[in-house]
């Protein structure tokens, strides 16, 4: 009648003392307790894969953190739905349940019903998970505004606005990507919409299984001091009582001794040691195109780092955007923030939403990086005076001016060129113009591989008074202990003993030793062509040695500019520098920024 105080473990394992009467029939199922719980493991990232549409608009918004309506313009002969493939690079996650926001719109278009899938992979099956209704969609939910910013957590879906849950606490399996099945709309099949604001997934994203982010927060305080059994191949035979303050990095590396009880999911990446830190990657010059405006903007003012106003009159069907590519020489870069500047113009003509892009070159297909707000946008944002000089830097933007800055510390991927796409407005998709004053991508440039720019800063203080080895093939039999100071030239140069401990990132390049330093390579009789004037100005006055006013009655539609043959017999020169006197009429007159270009000749 008393059991025995040692029982045996086997053949069976030993039940509860105490069980419940009346077990469920599905009982929850308890989460790894390594990983992350997030209020939808679908973050905004990634494009949505819609099907039974016959058209979508604005796929992505069914993700987009905020009540902005997905809508799709059902086949009404098909099952509408869409494919998820959450941004967690291989990560999979366990979906634990399902909410549905609706958006401003005839609550007859919300989905009524649904199938949900997952599969291991994208080479994988689908395979059934559940299925059932939306709660409250039959009855009728209320109607959330548009473009609200959701804030939702694991626990629970956002208190301040209507949702529906289903839970899904018995769901124990893995899954990579997920589909859902929207298998019936409140209004019927013959409804020609179907709609809603927002998708979320709560659930556990599994923990990395590399590099490991969760080392452990309590290391043993005295490692033992004798080796583990079975021991090492060739085990010390008195080891340290004390562990080595450099251990080998090899096979496995060593955490810290006392990591950061959070650390981050996503954590900065370490950029390249050569290279420039640049406030922007994009420098004036650089090539813009812009996408989706009816009119002929003046596309450079978006990157000429001036407060002057970018202005699209806005095609409303389809989304703005603009292409850059950065007048860098062909490197590389890594973006790791954007800037974007208000102008002075009315704050419901501000972009609020982006995705950006990058290509590794012209021929590439374009690649996903990162999409979201602009901070402080939302909420509105100072407007900055027109024309005004931005004065920034790698780590921040002008401090005398207002800017919204998306950091990106976790992109370590390098592209040529970027497109930003414009995904919603401040003022609503109605509004007729997009302005803003400046677009800034602080980051990275990758260094030039050709010629080095820079040279070691710490040369060797006392040449060897040796010759080298293999000797030259008449090396003198007393080499001097001291170095020419005339050294030959070839084959290489040599560098000062004493060079510059700093030196420039940029430096000066020696010019020909044949040929004229002028002060300025374009003289007087040179040809000089304007464009952007509407009167026959007297361009010559541009270069005749005086100053005698230059004066050009502006078409303000377009850019001005003027073209330089100078009349030097088809020699051609270097220019290093570039001088402009103002005249004696109004300060306001004067020309603020400028590109210059060259061409070898005519037909270049």
């Amino acid at each position: 009648s008393t059991p025995s105080s040692s029982p045996s473990i086997s053949p069976t394992n030993s039940p509860s003392a105490s069980p419940t009467s009346s077990p469920s029939s599905s009982p929850s199922v308890d989460l790894p307790d390594e990983g992350d719980l997030l209020h939808t493991i679908w973050t905004s990232g990634k494009g949505v894969e819609s099907f039974g549409c016959l058209s979508v608009d604005k796929s992505w918004r069914a993700r987009d953190g905020t009540t902005f309506k997905y809508s799709c313009t059902r086949d009404v002969n098909v099952t509408q739905g869409i494919v998820i493939t959450p941004n967690n690079g291989d990560r999979k996650s366990i979906v634990t349940a399902i909410r549905l926001y609706p958006g401003r719109h005839n609550p007859s278009q919300t989905p009524l019903s649904y199938i949900l899938s997952g599969r291991a992979d994208a080479e994988s099956p689908w395979v059934y998970m559940f299925d059932g209704e939306f709660p409250g969609v039959r009855a009728g939910l209320p109607k959330n505004g548009d473009g609200l910013v959701i804030n939702s957590t694991y626990e629970s879906g956002d208190a301040s606005l209507t949702y529906s849950e289903v839970r899904l606490p018995n769901n124990g399996d893995a899954y990579l990507d997920y589909k859902i099945e929207f298998t019936a709309v409140k209004g019927g099949s013959s409804t020609t919409y179907l709609r809603f604001a927002e998708l979320e997934l709560p659930g556990h994203l599994e923990a990395s299984v590399s590099p490991t982010l969760s080392p452990s927060t309590t290391p043993t305080s005295q490692p033992t001091d004798a080796p583990s059994t079975p021991p090492t191949s060739s085990p010390s035979a008195s080891p340290s009582s004390e562990p080595s303050n450099s251990p080998s990095k090899t096979p496995t590396k060593s955490p810290s001794t006392a990591p950061t009880s959070s650390p981050s999911s996503s954590p900065s990446v370490d950029l390249p040691d050569e290279g420039d830190l640049l406030n922007t990657v994009a420098p004036p010059g650089s090539s813009i195109e812009n996408f989706g405006c009816v009119n002929d903007v003046r596309s450079w003012r978006a990157i000429d780092r001036t407060t002057s106003v970018y202005s699209c009159t806005r095609d409303i069907n389809v989304t703005q955007s603009i292409i850059i590519a950065p007048n860098n020489g062909g490197r590389k870069s890594i973006v790791t923030a954007m800037r974007l500047y208000p102008s002075g113009k009315s704050g419901t003509l501000t972009p609020l939403s982006y995705i950006l892009s990058g290509r590794a070159d012209a021929e590439s297909p374009w690649v996903y990086m990162f999409d979201g707000e602009f901070p402080g946008v939302r909420a509105g944002l100072p407007k900055n005076g027109d024309g005004l000089v931005i004065n920034s830097t790698y780590e921040s933007g002008d401090a005398s001016l207002t800017y919204s800055e998306v950091r990106l510390p976790n992109n370590g991927d390098a592209y040529l060129d970027y497109k930003i796409e414009f995904t919603s407005m401040r003022g609503g998709d109605s509004q007729a113009f997009l302005r803003f004053g400046e677009i800034e991508l602080p980051g990275h440039l990758e260094a030039s591989v050709s010629p080095t720019l820079s040279p070691s800063t710490t040369p060797t203080s006392q040449p060897t008074d040796a010759p080298s080895t293999p000797p030259t093939s008449s090396p003198s039999a007393s080499p001097s202990s001291e170095p020419s100071n005339s050294p030959s030239k070839t084959p290489t140069k040599s560098p000062s003993t004493a060079p510059t401990s700093s030196p420039s990132s940029s430096p000066s390049v020696d010019l020909p030793d044949e040929g004229d330093l002028l002060n300025t390579v374009a003289p007087p009789g040179s040809s000089i062509e304007n464009f952007g004037c509407v009167n026959d100005v007297r361009s010559w006055r541009a270069i005749d040695r005086t100053t005698s006013v230059y004066s050009c009655t502006r078409d303000i539609n377009v850019t001005q500019s003027i073209i330089i043959a100078p009349n030097n017999g088809g020699r051609k020169s270097i220019v290093t520098a570039m001088r402009l006197y103002p005249s004696g009429k109004s300060g306001t007159l004067t020309p603020l920024s400028y590109i210059l270009s060259g061409r070898a000749d005519a037909e270049s």
